[in-house]
């Protein structure tokens, strides 16, 4: 029956020489035990694949499915993290590595889903990296680096343009002033909100207020007479428009 020739393929591949031909053998033999129900021992078969031929794809990719099926957390870990380390594709390894790193997250294996997700923003296409950036930025909140988040929150300002980099500047804003207690950072990126979006009133506000805070009394100044003009200027084009209109 399927068991009895499960286990002549294997011990066959034991013995087996030629890799392309130990490679068939197991995988047979995995697929013959998982045909009948045993995981265990299709996971024994691959597994035994996994350490002759190291980095294998398929056999990796094999003990992950079964791995995730069975719940076992750590080992579906271990072999998405070798996949990825073997993978050559860039898109493949940063979307393996992406993955592993948010399993260690709900592992709560915080150091561990960092390091997996830095290996995950090279070569990650746009749209994962922002995905990614987004995380990272999460896990340095939680371990208080505030270094590290401004050095995350820079990254994401470089992956998005425009309005998209408005709420990532604010937030650079906020951890150079709160946090890092750096008014020159925090007022220079505020003053990069006005330079995508020159009426940006919350912008003004944090800027006069973080101004005002650090003493710089000519900035200060600069950014009123500036904020007094804009609003005067945008009084006028309102006062034009409505005159046109009659």
């Amino acid at each position: 029956g399927a068991p009895h020739l499960a286990g002549v393929l294997e011990r066959r591949a034991a013995i087996e020489l030629d890799p392309a031909a130990r490679k068939r053998r197991l995988g047979e033999a995995a697929r013959l035990h998982e045909q009948r129900g045993d995981v265990a021992a299709a996971i024994g078969a691959w597994q035994a694949l996994r350490t002759a031929e190291e980095g294998d794809a398929e056999a990796l990719g094999e003990l992950a499915r079964l791995y995730e099926a069975t719940g076992q957390g750590a080992e579906l870990v271990g072999a998405l993290a070798e996949r990825a380390r073997f993978a050559e594709a860039p898109a493949e390894r940063a979307t393996l590595w992406a993955r592993v790193g948010g399993l260690r997250l709900g592992q709560d294996d915080v150091e561990g889903a960092a390091e997996a997700y830095r290996e995950a923003l090279e070569g990650a296409p746009d749209a994962l990296a922002i995905e990614v950036l987004e995380s990272l930025e999460t896990i340095e909140e939680k371990r208080e680096d505030w270094t590290s988040l401004q050095e995350i929150l820079m990254r994401r300002l470089g992956a998005t343009q425009g309005a998209a980099q408005l709420p990532v500047l604010f937030k650079l804003a906020k951890n150079a002033e709160t946090r890092l207690e750096d008014v020159d950072q925090a007022s220079g990126y505020l003053r990069q909100v006005l330079e995508v979006d020159e009426r940006n009133a919350q912008a003004y506000a944090e800027l006069e207020r973080v101004l005002r805070g650090g003493e710089r009394w000519y900035d200060l100044v600069d950014v009123l007479t500036k904020h007094a003009d804009g609003e005067a200027l945008a009084g006028r084009r309102e006062s034009c428009i409505i005159c046109t209109k009659f």
